[in-house]
């Protein structure tokens, strides 16, 4: 804070003190008793990423063998989280997993896992347990785009092989849980607004219809749910961009046409709850 000279009144005792753009002034005599800046400093919070989940600090002079292999394998889930662009927090998370898997194996004969082989395990495991939406599919084409020869049944191989050292996270996507990623892949397709519609009537749809798409591949009736709810609101978007976003073929029209007929029932019944409160509460 910084003290200014200015001339005012003597017998004021500048107790009523006010803001003025970037000043304080006396609102008796208006003396500019201080100066402060307006700008203040950014507020910074550094989240902690996957490598404050290593067991070695960065910059050491010399790492055991156990610390070179653990930071390959940083490596490989820092590259690996780039290319399917996760949150920083499940990059975290799949570090935390590679630990475990590590510690698993040595205690484990007859069981090994490469480098870039904990790294697809703990990027899979790290995607369960955080519920972030990742099909097989779309995990096997990032390998391959990647220049790693792993198609989906060798990922399931892998896995396989994995369970045998440490329990594999069994928790199951549903539906509603993909929804917003792939209509994050549509944003060139329609307005914001109107996806944004699409979006949030897909996942009412998808949670109505839950018997009905029980067993099913989540990430298709996902895609189906999507397809109902934009033949629903008008069909701006195209049933193949909706497939392409999905990584699925083009039959989700079927499914998605067979979701919209029951999405009319929901939404009309939805309409007619709401014409019954507004009676009631005209009423009370």
């Amino acid at each position: 804070m910084v003290k200014t000279e200015h001339v005012g009144t003597s017998e004021c005792e500048h107790r009523r003190l006010v803001k003025r753009e970037h000043e304080l002034v006396c609102a008796e005599c208006g003396l500019v008793t201080s100066e402060f800046d307006p700008s203040s400093k950014p507020y910074s919070y550094n989240r902690p990423g996957i490598w404050d989940y290593t067991s070695f600090k960065l910059g050491s002079d010399r790492l055991t063998s156990r610390e070179r292999t653990e930071l390959a394998v940083a490596t490989r889930i820092d590259i690996l989280s780039s290319n399917l662009v996760l949150p920083g927090h499940v990059s975290a998370q799949a570090m935390v997993e590679a630990r475990k898997i590590l510690r698993a194996v040595r205690g484990k004969a007859g069981v090994r896992l490469t480098v870039v082989e904990t790294a697809i395990v703990a990027v899979w495991n790290a995607c369960k347990i955080t519920k972030t939406p990742l099909s097989m599919k779309e995990y096997a084409g990032t390998l391959k785009a990647m220049g790693l020869n792993y198609d989906e049944n060798r990922i399931y191989r892998l896995l396989n092989r994995a369970s045998r050292v440490m329990n594999l996270p069994r928790k199951l996507m549903q539906p509603r849980d993909y929804i917003p990623k792939i209509t994050a892949k549509l944003c060139a397709k329609a307005p914001y607004r109107y996806l944004s519609t699409v979006e949030r009537y897909a996942a009412e749809i998808a949670e109505s219809a839950e018997k009905e798409l029980k067993g099913r591949n989540p990430v298709y009736s996902a895609a189906a749910a999507i397809y109902a709810a934009n033949e629903t609101l008008g069909g701006r978007i195209g049933r193949s961009d909706i497939a392409e976003a999905a990584c699925v073929g083009e039959g989700i029209g079927n499914l998605g046409e067979e979701l919209a007929v029951k999405s009319v029932g929901f939404i009309l019944e939805r309409i007619m709850d709401a014409e019954a409160r507004r009676l009631v509460e005209a009423q009370a």
